[in-house]
């Protein structure tokens, strides 16, 4: 949530496809970009690219790849139910992004959550988005505005 309206935005179609994809990624995402007090809200849960949640002493190594293991999480996420060993990401995103389902999941004392969360395509030092044929500084459009997460 910004306090001041973002500033220099896009022409609309770049706009648009730009949701579009950002959607994609985050499907519980909700937003209004254009008002006066915009906002970007998504569980980040629900967004995260990569989820895994561990009993301490068997976290993985966050210098490697991580792969997606939810069990710990909600029964849902364990083997069998979705018909699979592991439950994909891609699932894991759409069931999170259901209130109902959301909410009966809870963090747990004593569980290690690891999370990956498309640090490929943001960089905070320079605090921009690198499309791969764009990178795009978004200072640019924050009006100074930092961007939270709760």
């Amino acid at each position: 949530i910004f306090n001041r309206p973002f500033a220099k935005l896009p022409t609309n179609w770049i706009m648009r496809a730009g949701l579009a994809l950002v959607k994609k990624l985050s499907p519980a995402l909700r937003h209004d970009i254009l008002s006066e007090k915009p906002y970007f809200l998504s569980p980040l849960i629900a967004t995260a690219q990569c989820l895994r949640c561990d009993v301490p002493g068997r976290e993985v190594d966050v210098c490697e790849d991580i792969v997606e293991e939810n069990a710990l999480l909600h029964e849902r996420f364990s083997g069998g139910f979705y018909g699979e060993e592991k439950v994909p990401s891609n699932v894991r995103k759409k069931w999170l992004s259901e209130p109902s389902f959301l909410a009966s999941c809870k963090a747990e004392k004593g569980i290690v959550y690891t999370f990956d969360f498309y640090q490929h395509l943001f960089d905070p030092v320079e605090f921009s988005l690198k499309l791969g044929f764009k990178k795009i500084q978004l200072a640019n459009f924050l009006s100074g505005q930092p961007i939270q997460v709760m």
